[in-house]
């Protein structure tokens, strides 16, 4: 039930490369598999970050559950490295989101 929204002050061409990536990074954490990975990637949007408009990024992911903490530095350091590569951003300039959530509807029901 993971989803991971990525947005970004570039321009992403290579979007569904990217959102793949993105889902083997989150398949680190034990029970989130590709089937119920949804992700999304905001791209060109209006962001600065330490006072400029250099190329930056902010990956949110929201979890059902809360992980346990060394999946949170594995996560967050995929995403950094996968993010860094493919849109070449710098690490320094990419902020990871944790969101553990405590009820999560699919399908019109809860888990």
């Amino acid at each position: 039930m993971p989803y991971c929204n990525i947005k970004t002050n570039t321009k992403v061409e290579n979007k569904k490369e990217l959102s793949k990536a993105l889902t083997k990074v989150i398949e680190l954490i034990p029970g989130k598999t590709e089937n119920w990975i949804m992700t999304s990637i905001d791209d060109e949007a209006v962001m600065t970050f330490a006072g400029t408009d250099d190329p930056c990024a902010l990956i949110t992911l929201k979890t059902y559950g809360e992980p346990a903490q060394k999946y949170y530095d594995m996560v967050t350091e995929g995403f950094t490295e996968t993010v860094s590569k493919i849109l070449e951003i710098q690490p320094d300039r990419i902020y990871v989101d944790h969101e553990p959530i405590e009820h999560w509807g699919w399908n019109g029901a809860n888990f």
